[in-house]
């Protein structure tokens, strides 16, 4: 790299879509992550000429977004050499969402809290450049959560931004993402009604709205499927307010390379128009009044939470002495009752003991031949038992604080099984560098089946190399 300021650690990360490497910023002597990026795909080289001026005037922009949920975006630019584009943002400092999982879920003080954060900052990102930005990574490994969840970290995805990626969109990503971090994936979930997190989650899930109707949503509106008529329709003015300011919109932002193979010089000339005074103006002032909202949330939050571990125990302990009491006292016109809620009892205690002991219940047997990285629901029967598991690899990573090696096969990583081998092991075949020789070819893997707590992603435990084979 021709910047001279970043110092190249390691490699954390390497797909078909390029590589990721910690650096060290040699002007303050943190660590950096630094992504190069495949503009066109693999071997298809680099940007030249305008394009290569354009993007960088884009680099320019996003490295004016200021926001305590986001990891800013330091610097950016090109390869003198292959003209490959490079980005360098903020390194996690603190644990990830996914780690933070093992400690337990989050509460839904947290929650509303990291979801609050997160809208909050895409409506600035939109307010900068004009249009809808989908640009957020809302994977688990890579959300940063600080102190005892109080705080919460986003990073920007190049391939996002640049139009190079599509998903299911912020409001169902994030959506998604919190009922798992709180522990609802696949429960029925009591008190979703409007205004309740319990009530965006799910209506985040299920319809389709832009990131200013979520937020009016999560504070008390209406989700667009219960408004009947279209008359008089809009944001909630305090939101609609919040981003805006009463100054003129912005002129829209042409994401840069969202059609690069087919005009991308057309395209990448459009970026001229990002260095735009009044939204960086626009930002400024929500950047201020933003803080002065996360300041307020973060202290709600604060006590919400030593609240409940202090007065959590005492809680159940008084309605297990209630329920006694009311068993104690039934009638024998009740008798049929409370018949009905013991089997109910005895079912949670059954459901307990076999999730403390899968081998105690029934097992469907494992299939000889071995499974397929993507048949999760089959694999998801053998948790805790040793399995083989057959794909092609697409990326090899360790994670944000460098304790784990994944083996990613081909297709959604949440929605397939993932290797995982922990660092703390010290087998030196079992190094990203050693591993990264697998991408694109068909492993087998055979190992215990585990499930990620929160997350709910399934996971092959990986001790050494011999786990991992080429058929």
């Amino acid at each position: 790299m021709h910047n001279s300021r970043f110092q190249i650690e390691e490699m954390v990360s390497q797909d078909a879509n390029g590589a990721t490497f910690l650096a060290t910023d040699l002007e303050s002597g943190r660590n950096v992550l630094l992504q190069r990026f495949f503009p066109f795909g693999a071997g298809s080289g680099g940007l030249e000429g305008e394009e290569r001026n354009s993007y960088q005037q884009g680099v320019e922009l996003i490295k004016q977004l200021e926001h305590p949920a986001l990891r800013r975006v330091l610097d950016g630019g090109c390869d003198p050499v292959d003209g490959i584009p490079y980005l360098i943002s903020e390194a996690r400092v603190d644990v990830s969402l996914a780690e933070y999982f093992s400690t337990g879920q989050l509460s839904v003080d947290q929650g509303r809290y990291m979801v609050e954060q997160a809208l909050a900052l895409v409506l600035q990102i939109e307010a900068v450049f004009g249009v809808g930005a989908d640009w957020l990574v809302f994977a688990a490994d890579d959300i940063e959560v600080g102190g005892e969840g109080e705080t919460f970290r986003f990073s920007v995805d190049p391939m996002k931004w640049l139009g190079l990626k599509n998903g299911p969109g912020v409001v169902k990503e994030l959506a998604a993402t919190a009922e798992n971090a709180l522990g609802w994936a696949g429960r029925i979930v009591a008190g979703s009604t409007m205004g309740t997190l319990q009530g965006w989650v799910r209506a985040g899930k299920a319809e389709s709205m832009t990131v200013a109707q979520a937020w009016d949503v999560l504070h008390g509106a209406a989700p667009p499927s219960k408004i009947l008529s279209t008359a008089g329709v809009a944001s909630n003015p305090t939101a609609t307010a919040h981003i805006k300011l009463g100054q003129a919109a912005p002129v829209p932002f042409q994401p840069p390379l969202a059609s690069a193979k087919s005009s991308n010089k057309a395209l990448f000339l459009l970026l001229g128009t990002f260095l735009i005074v009044a939204a960086l103006a626009t930002a400024g002032v929500m950047l201020w009044q933003q803080k002065q909202q996360a300041e307020v949330s973060i202290a709600k939050s604060n006590t919400a939470t030593k609240s409940s571990k202090t007065s959590g125990t005492k809680a159940q302990a008084a309605q297990a002495q209630v329920a006694q009491e009311e068993r104690a006292a039934t009638s024998e016109g009740d008798r049929s009752a409370a018949i009905t809620q013991r089997a109910l009892e005895l079912q949670g205690e059954v459901e307990q003991a076999i999730k403390a002991d899968p081998s105690s219940t029934p097992r469907v047997p494992i299939r000889e031949e071995g499974y397929q990285a993507y048949e999760t629901t089959a694999l998801r029967e053998q948790i805790g038992r040793t399995v083989m598991v057959m794909g092609k690899v697409q990326r090899i990573r360790t994670s944000g604080t460098g304790k784990s090696v994944y083996v990613e096969f081909e297709g959604d990583s949440d929605a397939s099984i993932s290797g995982r081998y922990l660092k703390k092991l010290g087998k030196a075949d079992m190094e990203v560098k050693n591993l990264e020789s697998l991408i694109g070819k068909q492993v087998h893997i055979k190992g215990m089946v585990l499930e990620e707590f929160g997350s709910r992603r399934l996971l092959i435990d990986l001790e050494d190399r011999s786990q991992i084979t080429e058929p």
